[in-house]
């Protein structure tokens, strides 16, 4: 199989987008529930948000956002570790892996295991062609997606007055 060096330069670009993808879909996951607690805590009409006829139907439908934002956030990540990996595979392929050691070296300001210089270093999260892995975004969202979903219950409880 022969592999052309312009593709893996295409390549790099391609894993920059679908960050700049994971980005959005974040950068509308959080506003949408930040705006329903605006909402929830400025209610106008008294005991509007703890009607039940608007407690159920809200949380259901954050629940079906959640999941199909949590979706393409996973497919995403999916398409970004696929993308990194093909661009390992291409560079070990036309250099013999000179080249994708060289690659790899992009993330050398990154913390390592054992190097006393990982206390000056970014965190592997922070460092330009790191993929996150698909369970720690799944966990991630999953958990923010709970907080979010206890707390739309609890502001739309009724509230009995003492």
């Amino acid at each position: 199989m022969t592999i052309d060096p312009a593709s893996v330069k295409d390549l790099l670009p391609i894993l920059f987008e679908r960050e700049t993808a994971v980005s959005a879909l974040w950068n509308i996951d959080i506003p949408v529930t930040f705006a329903i607690f605006a909402f929830l805590t400025s209610d106008r009409r008294p005991g509007f948000a703890t009607e039940s006829r608007f407690r159920i139907p809200l949380v259901v439908a954050y629940a079906f956002f959640a999941i199909s934002n949590l979706q393409a956030m996973l497919s995403t990540t999916r398409q970004r570790a696929a993308i990194r990996s093909a661009i390992d595979f291409a560079l070990k392929q036309l250099s013999g892996g000179s080249a994708a050691d060289q690659f790899s070296d992009l993330n050398s300001n990154c913390k390592g295991d054992t190097d006393w210089t990982q206390y000056f270093l970014l965190p592997k999260e922070y460092c330009p062609l790191h993929v996150p892995s698909y369970g720690g975004v799944f966990t991630y969202h999953i958990i923010f997606d709970l907080v979010a979903l206890v707390g739309i219950w609890y502001m739309t409880a009724p509230r009995h007055p003492s």
